[in-house]
Order: structure tokens, then C-alpha cells, then sequence
């Protein structure tokens, strides 16, 4: 496939029945390599510090018959202060409606995950690892998403 220049760098892809999440610096695409389709996502949440990059997920929600994708963003940071506002928003495939935007999780994330990660898909559920740069004491924890709830750490 040739994006004509769209971004300058892709993050770690992930797969889901067959499908490909391509996420880049300037948008995330989900690829159908069997029949060439391309479904480039709209933009979501602005990150305010464009260093971080947004850790995505990829899933499929059986309840709906849909594929999801959440995507983790920081609007602020402060690394010395080690404080910062995080957010979570989910986009779905596959739904009458629904699928042509973006939705914010109300619930803010209760930790920060590191950045450029890809979450590991386990039985229904994502799972990333929080980022111990802006947590101390540094927790032996994980961020997941599941049944549309974030949880607490495992």
C-alpha cells in the first residue's frame, strides 16, 4: 500500500481477525489485508505533548459483533512533578451509527501507561502496562479495559 507521504512514522500494529491496526503519528488506520480495504480513522482527542505518543488497543466485542479500538492519550504532563491528565477514547467498527467517531470514557484512567504501546488482547479484554516514569511508589500493576469499564489494577 502506498499512504503518498500521510505520516513519517508508524507505532506497533496490532491484529484482530484478519484485520491490521496501523497506527501512525498523524492517524490510525485499520487495514483488511484480504481484500485491500483501508479504513482510515478520524482524529481523535488533541495530545497536548505530541512526544507521547497515544497507546492504542484492538479488539472484539462479541456482545456487539464489533471491533473496537481504544486509544490512550495524555493531554498534559509533567515529568518533573510527575503529575498529568490522561484519557481513554474508544471507536468502534462495524456498528449502524456509531462507528464514525471517537467517544471519551467519562471515567479518567486511574494510571498512566507508557507511551507507543500496543495492549495485549486477553479474553475480551486489553491490557497495558502502566508507565512507572509518573507513579511513585512505582506500582507492579496493569491497566486493563474490559466490558467498556476501566478496571482497577490487577
Amino acid at each position: 500500500m502506498d499512504f503518498h507521504g500521510e505520516f513519517q512514522s508508524v507505532s506497533p500494529m496490532s491484529h484482530c481477525d484478519g484485520l491490521v491496526l496501523f497506527p501512525t503519528d498523524t492517524k490510525v488506520y485499520v487495514i483488511n489485508p484480504a481484500t485491500g480495504d483501508v479504513l482510515k480513522l478520524p482524529d481523535g482527542q488533541k495530545d497536548d505533548n505530541p512526544s507521547l505518543f497515544p497507546s492504542v488497543g484492538f479488539g472484539f466485542d462479541p456482545r456487539s459483533n464489533t471491533h473496537k479500538i481504544a486509544r490512550y492519550f495524555y493531554r498534559c504532563v509533567d515529568h518533573i512533578m510527575q503529575t498529568y491528565d490522561a484519557r481513554m477514547e474508544v471507536f468502534t467498527i462495524g456498528q449502524d451509527g456509531s462507528g464514525d467517531c471517537w467517544r471519551e470514557r467519562v471515567e479518567s484512567p486511574p494510571y498512566p501507561v507508557r507511551s507507543l504501546q500496543i495492549a495485549v488482547r486477553c479474553k475480551g479484554s486489553l491490557i497495558w502496562k502502566v508507565s512507572e516514569m509518573l507513579v511513585k511508589p512505582h506500582p507492579h500493576a496493569a491497566l486493563f479495559l474490559s466490558e467498556e469499564k476501566i478496571a482497577a489494577p490487577v
